[in-house]
């Protein structure tokens, strides 16, 4: 019985996995609707781990849908200009 809630869960989790992967459809309305039918999956699972996990994606629904259609920052843009100012400042006579 473990083995299958494994497998199972696994195979849900590699759905999921391809649902945000996938680069074709990638409207707000088309998201919704992926990960709408992977929470009923989840839920149905038997499995109260992953039935918790997609109660709260959908719960997030929205901030998960932004996080996948809005560009995002790069967190290191801003050590990178630091460091090219450094650069700039230091001059070494020679």
């Amino acid at each position: 019985m473990v083995h299958r809630k494994t497998e199972r869960c696994c195979t849900l989790f590699e759905h999921f996995a391809e649902k945000l992967r996938d680069k074709e459809q990638r409207t707000e309305e088309q998201l919704r609707g992926r990960l709408q039918e992977w929470t009923d999956q989840a839920k149905a699972s038997g499995i109260a781990e992953l039935a918790a996990f997609a109660v709260k994606l959908f719960q997030d629904m929205e901030a998960v849908v932004g996080a996948m259609v809005l560009p995002y920052s790069q967190p290191n843009r801003g050590k990178d200009k630091q460091a090219q100012a450094h650069q700039a400042f230091d001059v070494r006579a020679g």
